[in-house]
């Protein structure tokens, strides 16, 4: 299996890999049934998540990622999936992640 690809967190104003999903804590926490996202060999997630530490909030900044919906006659449409989409009244602004808490895995070095 290859690795996968991280998430992104900008730390200091820093752009960084982060190796801790945080996303998939709201799925669980909140009892939410999580998207069917399209999975690639790089990512099996479906999806990658920009991520920010700014003062002592942590945010969701940015969600790439699709899904696909089956359409008319059982074709699929495939949708962009952002943080818009998962939080309609965020108008694509950044989301305080409250729903995380736990360590960070931040590698350096």
């Amino acid at each position: 299996m290859a690795a996968q690809l991280p998430d992104n967190i900008y730390v200091e104003g820093d752009k960084l890999d982060l190796y801790t999903t945080p996303l998939e804590a709201l799925w669980e926490r909140f009892k939410k049934k999580r998207p069917n996202f399209l999975s690639v060999d790089s990512c099996k997630r479906g999806y990658i998540a920009t991520w920010e530490i700014r003062g002592k909030e942590f945010l969701l900044r940015a969600l790439d990622g699709n899904i696909a919906r089956s359409s008319f006659f059982f074709w699929k449409k495939f949708l962009p999936y952002t943080v818009q989409t998962l939080f309609p009244k965020s108008s694509g602004r950044a989301v305080k992640a409250n729903w995380f808490s736990g360590k960070l895995r931040i590698p350096q070095g």
